[in-house]
């Protein structure tokens, strides 16, 4: 849809100009990490390994998103200047179907009567990823079968309204869509909403005692160095505990109408009107 449009424009046939800047929201597929098989790292690890997210973006996105491999993204300022730095530190959940065996294996799952899906003391590795009724059909059934490649026996419930199940907390995966990240140009308020004890988002019952002492340092932290510091450890501790896989983050792209001038599109939100934009004369 954003092709066709863009295309419109490029042609046009759509009186609009457009703007395209890196975003700062992304999309998650949440685990469940306070109970049942995905409580355990090396399964959430061993799913994450098996996603090829370079082609869940590609479909869902048409190419205006970009794979993340943590909640910071390339319009986040501070994380592009270190960027390259940081990304050799954290784990990169690119597809790799060994590594996913791997992790299985470590989890203590084999398929111990061959009928193709892996199990742990006599019970199937059975989930259910719950998504919205309006996602792409097309998507569910590329994430069903990377996961059959392991042996893990996923189920797709389409749901009219995906945030009762969330807010129940009663899932094994779900995908969560368009997170702002950097509320108020400041990455702190998502990392404690979503991943702390006691977050208001931390609907899955994520832990780790290593990140809460990251967040108390993160809140301690006054000059930019040590918060910029701080945010780098908080994404290499959730890259190596996998609570979510981060999916892609999106661009912004905006069609302005070509009467109107001096537009301005920004990463942090695509409806930001400022007092500079003009009619054409």
């Amino acid at each position: 849809k954003i092709e066709a449009a863009l295309t419109k424009v490029e042609e046009g046939k759509l009186d609009a100009n457009y703007g395209l800047v890196p975003g700062t929201r992304i999309n998650e597929m949440r685990y469940m990490c306070d109970f049942g098989p995905t409580q355990f790292e090396e399964v959430r690890r061993a799913i994450a390994y098996i996603v090829d997210r370079d082609e869940i973006n590609k479909q869902l996105t048409g190419g205006y998103g970009t794979v993340v491999d943590c909640y910071a993204t390339d319009a986040t300022t501070d994380f592009a200047a270190i960027k390259d730095d940081i990304e050799s530190e954290l784990i990169h959940y690119s597809y790799d179907l060994d590594k996913a065996k791997e992790c299985l294996e470590a989890a203590g799952y084999s398929d111990t009567d061959g009928d193709g899906i892996v199990d742990k003391d006599g019970e199937n590795l059975s989930l259910t990823i719950s998504i919205s009724n309006g996602s792409s059909t097309a998507v569910s059934e590329t994430l069903q079968d990377m996961w059959k490649q392991i042996g893990v026996d996923v189920q797709i419930e389409m749901l009219e309204n995906v945030s009762d199940k969330r807010a129940a907390g009663d899932f094994d995966m779900l995908v969560s869509p368009n997170w702002q990240t950097v509320n108020a140009g400041d990455g702190q308020k998502y990392l404690m909403n979503r991943w702390s004890d006691g977050g208001s988002d931390n609907y899955s019952g994520y832990h780790s005692d290593e990140f809460q002492a990251v967040l108390d340092k993160l809140d301690a932290a006054f000059t930019q160095e040590d918060r910029v510091s701080a945010f780098v450890e908080a994404q290499q501790v959730l890259a190596d505990d996998a609570p979510a896989i981060w999916m892609y983050a999106n661009e912004n792209v905006t069609l302005v109408n070509s009467k109107i001038e001096n537009v301005t599109v920004f990463p942090i939100d695509y409806y930001l009107v400022t007092n500079k934009w003009t009619l054409a004369e």
